[in-house]
This record gives C-alpha cells, structure tokens and sequence, in this order.
C-alpha cells in the first residue's frame, strides 16, 4: 500500500510527460496554480476552486478512525472475455450500479494493459523462478489476449464507467480517477493539451476526490494524495503537505509509510516547514482518525 501514491503519480508522469507543456496542461493553467490557492485537505478552506463530489460509499466501522478496505473486498478484474463481462455488466452499470461500473472499467483496463504489453525476458526469468514453464506462462498470456478481441472501441471508452462508478460514490474509483487522465480526459496522449478545459475539470474533479476522502480517515488515499503533492505534475509541488499526509499516515498506522521515505521527507524540508508540516498532520490526524486503531471500511451501499 505504500506504493500507492507512487503508482498514481507515475500514471499523471506518463499521460501529462516530463515537459513544462505537459505540466502546464495537467495543472490546467498557463501556470502552476500557487499552492496557497489550493484547497487545504485539511480544513477545505483557501481561494482555489472549489468542486462538490459524491460521498464515498465505504466508511470506517468506527467512527474517527483511519480505515483501510480489506484485499478481500476489493474489486478487481472480472474472469472472462470482455464481450462477455460488458453483455452483463452494462445493463447493471447503466442502471445505476457503482460495482458494475467499475468492474467494466477494471476490465477493459485490464485489457489495454494486456493488448499494450509485450513479453519482457525478465518477466520470463521471473515465472521459471518460480516454477512456471515457458509453455504455461505463453497459454496464459494467450488466454488473456484471447479475452480481449474486438474491445478497443470499448477500451477508449472506458473512462465514461471510471466517471460514473466514481460519481456514485465507489472509493476505489475515486482513488484511482486522478490516475487515467487519458481515459477521462480523452484525445489520446496529448488530449489534456487539446482540451484544457477537460484537464482543468479533471484535476479539479480528481482532487476533490482524494481531499474528501482524506477527510474521512481513508489510509489509501493520504498515500495517493501525498505521491500527487511530492511529484508536482498535477498540482504544484508541495513537500510539506507530502510529508504531512505521509506522517498522518504513520500516526495512524505505524510502519506503513517505510522510516526511509519519512526520513527523506524529513530532509527536504527546513525547521519551520517541518514544524508546520508536522502541525497539519496532527491536525488531521485529530479531525479524522485519533479514535483509536485503523478500522476496516463497511461499505454503505449494498453493491
């Protein structure tokens, strides 16, 4: 879980690209947007834009306790081909049906990583080591592909499920919107240059989410957030609300966030931003989550 944030800091590194225009594009202004004009993810407050989003639909057992979601009820990838999962799936989705939305997305996610990928030796030293063969490994790579056929359409599409499995308040979608510019964005590679208005609505949106999130005490979504303030590519960057969620995190669960990480973070900052840092964490950490141990989500909706 402590790659979390890194995971979607590299996916806004890899649609908005290491160049000031990318940059420029994923903040949505011609400028970095100064991180006093942020909307604070602690109190709410600041000058920046605002965005009302919906209410996650999990929520700690307890409450005002940081909580993660158990692997077990994670949502993953649906077995079968894709045609197959959409013929089931969609008439759920278009019905209102949070899981279903992400499901379908998960799916053809899964896919465009399946039909993008080639096979690299390593990967293949990789599974022998671990007592694959060659020949099991290919049957399975085949057997993934095979799954895939005829759903590129879907596969560009798949941002519109992402949305609205987000807009219904699934959590999972919410910490993962910020991290597929290019499917909600659209345009390919260079839509968030194309349609800056889209991008400007995006980040917002994406924000909001991790922010509100935070809010209620969500582990993974400190870790999201910290990664999107510690890179810069999406907002300015801001190392001491990195290093705050970061200790946030570790207040509430010691040994998640790895001593190395909190001691870099230390290191970058200056003795007043440290001590304001550490003031931000530990107003967070008393707003949401000091109750006592990390809580398990319970989900509030029946998907």
């Amino acid at each position: 879980m402590a790659a979390a944030g890194l995971v979607l800091a590299l996916g806004a590194l890899l649609y908005f690209g290491f160049t000031e225009s990318g940059k420029e594009a994923a903040m949505g202004t011609e400028e970095p947007v100064p991180a006093s004009a942020q909307r604070s993810f602690i109190s709410g407050a600041g000058s920046g834009p605002r965005i009302e989003v919906a209410a996650p639909t999990y929520r700690p057992a307890r409450a005002r306790h940081a909580y993660v979601i158990p692997e077990s009820e994670r949502i993953g990838v649906p077995e079968g081909k894709a045609a197959d999962v959409l013929a089931r799936l969609t008439p759920l989705a278009e019905a209102g049906d949070a899981r279903a939305a992400l499901e379908i997305y998960n799916k053809l996610s899964n896919c465009r990583a399946v039909i993008a990928s080639g096979i690299a030796e390593d990967e293949m030293a990789a599974y022998r080591k671990a007592g694959i063969s060659e020949e099991q490994f290919l049957r399975a790579v085949e057997k993934d592909q095979g799954n895939c056929i005829g759903s590129q359409e879907q596969i560009e599409a798949r941002g519109k499920w992402l949305e609205q499995a987000a807009a219904a308040g699934s959590i999972e979608a919410q910490l993962v919107y910020l991290s597929d510019a290019e499917a909600i964005i659209g345009g390919g590679p260079s839509g968030a240059v194309k349609r800056p208005e889209k991008a400007r609505e995006f980040k917002a949106k994406g924000l909001a989410y991790l922010e509100q999130l935070v809010a209620s005490g969500s582990i993974d979504a400190m870790m999201h957030l910290s990664g999107v303030y510690d890179t810069g590519f999406v907002v300015e960057r801001d190392p001491v609300r990195a290093y705050a969620l970061n200790r946030t995190v570790d207040r509430a669960q010691p040994g998640m966030i790895p001593p190395e990480l909190l001691q870099f973070g230390r290191a970058e900052l200056s003795p007043q931003e440290l001590a304001r840092a550490e003031s931000l964490s530990a107003h967070l950490y008393s707003s949401c989550c000091n109750a006592g141990s990390t809580a398990r989500a319970s989900r509030m909706d029946p998907n």
